[in-house]
């Protein structure tokens, strides 16, 4: 289902926005403002899994996890990707 939602923008950034929808493959605002946004929420994403992947193996520094640890954090890492999975 598909919603509408009201944008504001500087004159600036729409003034960015229509050159680069005038030389690109998009063929309009609103498809160049959802591909935007599928950008942005892709990439949060990936932000999200690496913090994930941090957490669960740690981030190079000598850290250690105890047991008990790392099974709650696999646990919480499943749950979340079992959720996006789901939910798309």
């Amino acid at each position: 289902m598909n919603r509408m939602i009201n944008l504001r923008l500087n004159q600036e950034l729409i003034e960015e926005m229509d050159n680069a929808v005038k030389h690109s493959i998009y063929s309009s605002r609103t498809e160049f403002v959802k591909e935007a946004v599928r950008t942005a929420v892709k990439k949060q994403q990936q932000l999200k899994a690496l913090k994930l992947l941090e957490e669960y193996y740690g981030n190079g520094k000598k850290q250690k996890n105890s047991q008990k640890e790392i099974e709650k954090i696999k646990e919480k890492v499943w749950n979340e990707l079992k959720e996006e999975l789901l939910s798309r």
